[in-house]
């Protein structure tokens, strides 16, 4: 099993009802909401919305980051693909480049975009 895997929504709820053992870190896609989350570690959780696209999870006992939602999914994946990334190998790295490029409070993204990179959530690759 790979340490990023894209499951259903379904088969999650099936893994914890039937208490299989381990978390499994994931992608989560819903198509309606047109939104992806990930998440590395089954904690609770803090949220910090970066802007209206970018949402970072943390786990407040260590202030670890340990997710993200990304919104507007399909049209950040578009207008990375324009600028010459190939899909299926876009990252949230490549994401975080793409909003700081269009962020307006440069101060707030930096500081988050600095955490993210120091964190193993930035090589995983979106769905």
């Amino acid at each position: 099993m790979s340490t990023s895997q894209e499951l259903s929504v379904t088969e999650l709820f099936r893994r914890r009802l039937s208490g299989e053992a381990k978390f499994v870190p994931h992608n989560l896609y819903d198509r309606d909401a047109d939104c992806v989350t990930y998440f590395n570690a089954n904690v609770p959780t803090n949220s910090d919305q970066l802007d209206p696209f970018i949402t970072l999870f943390y786990e407040p006992a260590t202030s670890k980051l340990v997710g993200f939602k990304v919104k507007c999914i399909r049209m950040i994946v578009r207008r990375l693909v324009e600028n010459g990334k190939k899909p299926g190998k876009i990252t949230f790295e490549d994401v975080l480049d793409l909003a700081e490029e269009l962020s307006e409070d440069h101060r707030k993204r930096k500081m988050h975009r600095e955490a993210a990179k120091e964190s193993e959530l930035a090589k995983v690759v979106l769905p």
